[in-house]
């Protein structure tokens, strides 16, 4: 990663709309343009658990701009997911709270630079250090199914989901936050 990139924990809530439009920017040059670009959101790409109390967004800066980002929430129910581990329930521990991973993005001119790694280690580095927090879920595109594996999330399956108008295959995974003494 450049030396002049900084990682630092969102404080500044007024900067999410910055978040919103740089998902829309990542997603429009990459081969999701087709699920989320600037005619299908044209305020920026958020939801409900983008300003929900304990939501956490990890942000990449050059100098002033978030060139990267990456979102956790805890959440106490999988009523606040999108629904997608509907049928996954039994292999989904049963303690609570737990977090949702997800919204990682990384403007398409940084791409490469090992910036996604750096988003998903510190936000693995957040549960280790939070053992309160049980496990995360996380439903992704096939093309981050070998990274996560790396990271220790197990598979759970693979699902078809309504995407803005198109139905698209999603991978779940799920990591077990256990603390070893």
């Amino acid at each position: 990663m450049n030396s002049n990139l900084k990682l630092q924990l969102l404080s500044d809530k007024l900067k999410l709309q910055e978040i919103y439009d740089l998902r829309v920017n990542a997603y429009e040059n990459s081969e999701q343009a087709a699920h989320v670009n600037k005619t299908i959101y044209p305020k920026g790409w958020s939801d409900d658990l983008d300003e929900k109390e304990g939501a956490f967004h990890w942000v990449i800066m050059d100098n002033d701009k978030i060139i990267a980002a990456a979102r956790l929430v805890t959440l106490e129910s999988l009523d606040e997911t999108d629904g997608e581990f509907e049928n996954y329930t039994h292999f989904i521990p049963l303690e609570r709270p737990f977090v949702y991973w997800s919204r990682l993005v990384v403007h398409p001119d940084y791409r490469r630079q090992g910036i996604r790694m750096k988003l998903d280690k510190i936000r693995k580095e957040f549960l280790l250090k939070n053992p309160h927090i049980k496990f995360a879920l996380t439903s992704v595109v096939e093309t981050r199914k070998k990274h996560l594996l790396e990271l220790d999330f197990e598979h759970l399956g693979d699902v078809m989901c309504e995407w803005n108008g198109t139905s698209r295959k999603f991978c779940l995974f799920l990591y077990e936050n256990i603390q070893m003494n």
